[in-house]
Protein backbone atom coordinates (compact mmCIF):
# COMPACT_ATOMS: atom_id res chain seq x y z
CA UNK A 1 0.00 0.00 0.00
CA UNK A 2 1.48 3.26 -0.81
CA UNK A 3 1.07 6.21 0.77
CA UNK A 4 0.09 9.74 -0.76
CA UNK A 5 2.52 12.09 -0.72
CA UNK A 6 -0.09 14.58 0.29
CA UNK A 7 0.83 18.72 -0.98
CA UNK A 8 3.93 17.63 -3.31
CA UNK A 9 4.27 18.49 -7.03
CA UNK A 10 5.31 16.26 -9.14
CA UNK A 11 8.68 16.81 -10.68
CA UNK A 12 9.28 16.34 -14.30
CA UNK A 13 10.47 13.10 -13.84
CA UNK A 14 7.18 11.62 -12.32
CA UNK A 15 8.76 11.56 -9.11
CA UNK A 16 7.86 13.29 -5.94
CA UNK A 17 8.91 16.98 -5.25
CA UNK A 18 11.79 16.98 -2.58
CA UNK A 19 10.80 16.99 0.92
CA UNK A 20 11.34 21.05 2.06
CA UNK A 21 12.13 19.29 5.87
CA UNK A 22 14.97 17.61 4.47
CA UNK A 23 16.35 20.76 2.47
CA UNK A 24 16.72 22.37 5.45
CA UNK A 25 18.60 19.89 7.12
CA UNK A 26 21.32 19.32 4.72
CA UNK A 27 23.61 22.21 6.27
CA UNK A 28 23.06 20.52 9.51
CA UNK A 29 24.10 16.80 7.84
CA UNK A 30 27.41 18.61 6.05
CA UNK A 31 28.46 20.05 9.22
CA UNK A 32 27.98 16.73 11.22
CA UNK A 33 30.11 14.99 8.20
CA UNK A 34 32.53 16.99 8.33
CA UNK A 35 33.12 17.44 12.54
CA UNK A 36 33.47 13.63 12.06
CA UNK A 37 35.91 13.56 9.19
CA UNK A 38 38.20 15.91 11.30
CA UNK A 39 38.05 14.16 14.40
CA UNK A 40 38.84 11.03 12.40
CA UNK A 41 42.30 12.97 10.54
CA UNK A 42 42.64 14.20 14.16
CA UNK A 43 42.59 10.58 15.52
CA UNK A 44 44.79 9.02 12.71
CA UNK A 45 47.10 11.91 12.82
CA UNK A 46 47.70 11.45 16.54
CA UNK A 47 48.15 7.22 16.70
CA UNK A 48 50.30 7.19 13.76
CA UNK A 49 52.63 4.64 15.53
CA UNK A 50 52.67 1.04 13.48
CA UNK A 51 50.68 -1.59 15.53
CA UNK A 52 51.05 -5.34 14.61
CA UNK A 53 48.43 -7.44 12.71
CA UNK A 54 47.82 -11.02 12.24
CA UNK A 55 45.62 -13.05 10.55
CA UNK A 56 47.32 -16.85 11.40
CA UNK A 57 48.03 -17.04 7.42
CA UNK A 58 50.30 -13.49 6.97
CA UNK A 59 51.19 -11.15 9.25
CA UNK A 60 52.25 -7.06 8.59
CA UNK A 61 52.31 -3.71 10.54
CA UNK A 62 49.86 -0.70 9.95
CA UNK A 63 49.51 2.35 11.76
CA UNK A 64 46.31 2.53 13.96
CA UNK A 65 44.26 5.12 11.76
CA UNK A 66 44.76 2.60 8.91
CA UNK A 67 43.48 -0.06 10.89
CA UNK A 68 41.05 1.28 12.15
CA UNK A 69 40.00 2.74 8.56
CA UNK A 70 40.64 -1.03 7.44
CA UNK A 71 38.13 -2.04 10.10
CA UNK A 72 35.44 0.12 9.62
CA UNK A 73 35.61 -0.11 5.59
CA UNK A 74 34.96 -4.16 6.08
CA UNK A 75 32.66 -3.52 8.60
CA UNK A 76 30.91 -1.53 6.65
CA UNK A 77 31.06 -4.14 3.06
CA UNK A 78 30.34 -7.07 4.91
CA UNK A 79 27.13 -5.14 6.85
CA UNK A 80 26.13 -3.92 3.16
CA UNK A 81 26.49 -7.07 1.41
CA UNK A 82 25.04 -9.32 4.16
CA UNK A 83 21.83 -6.46 4.36
CA UNK A 84 21.81 -7.13 0.54
CA UNK A 85 21.87 -10.71 0.09
CA UNK A 86 18.98 -10.99 3.07
CA UNK A 87 16.20 -9.42 1.31
CA UNK A 88 17.43 -11.00 -1.80
CA UNK A 89 17.39 -14.35 -1.12
CA UNK A 90 13.78 -13.88 0.62
CA UNK A 91 12.74 -12.50 -2.94
CA UNK A 92 13.88 -15.14 -4.62
CA UNK A 93 11.68 -17.10 -2.70
CA UNK A 94 8.67 -15.18 -2.78
CA UNK A 95 8.89 -15.03 -6.49
CA UNK A 96 9.65 -18.90 -6.81
CA UNK A 97 6.95 -18.89 -4.67
CA UNK A 98 4.47 -16.67 -7.05
CA UNK A 99 5.71 -18.10 -10.07
CA UNK A 100 4.60 -22.10 -8.63
CA UNK A 101 1.54 -20.53 -8.21
CA UNK A 102 0.81 -18.99 -11.41
CA UNK A 103 1.88 -21.77 -13.50
CA UNK A 104 -0.93 -24.00 -10.94
CA UNK A 105 -3.40 -21.12 -11.77
CA UNK A 106 -2.27 -21.86 -15.60
CA UNK A 107 -2.75 -25.22 -15.54
CA UNK A 108 -5.90 -25.31 -13.36
CA UNK A 109 -7.32 -22.58 -16.43
CA UNK A 110 -6.40 -25.03 -18.96
CA UNK A 111 -8.11 -27.90 -17.75
CA UNK A 112 -11.43 -25.72 -17.21
CA UNK A 113 -11.87 -25.35 -20.55
CA UNK A 114 -14.24 -27.57 -22.63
Amino acid sequence: MQRANVGAAPLPGGGPAPNPALRSMRPILILLMLIVVAAGVAFGALNAVAVPLDFHFFRFEAPVGVALLAALLAGWLLGGLVAWLGPAARQRRELRRLRQELRAAQAARTTDRP
